[in-house]
């Protein structure tokens, strides 16, 4: 029971997020929302790197 409620439950978070993907599709190809997302996600690896490279262990 437990497997299949897990089962379940991931099918709908999957269909959840196609569905809003979808949706997004038109806004996401534009130019400038492309480049708005490639500056934030290389902006967001820098600053992992950066935080990684200063953490003592």
């Amino acid at each position: 029971m437990l497997i299949a409620t897990f089962v379940g439950l991931a099918a709908l978070n999957a269909l959840a997020y196609a569905l809003l993907a979808d949706r997004l599709r038109a806004q996401i190809r534009r130019p400038a929302v492309l480049r708005w997302m490639t500056r934030a996600g290389g902006g967001a690896l820098i600053g992992m790197g950066a935080l990684t490279a200063s953490a003592r262990i």
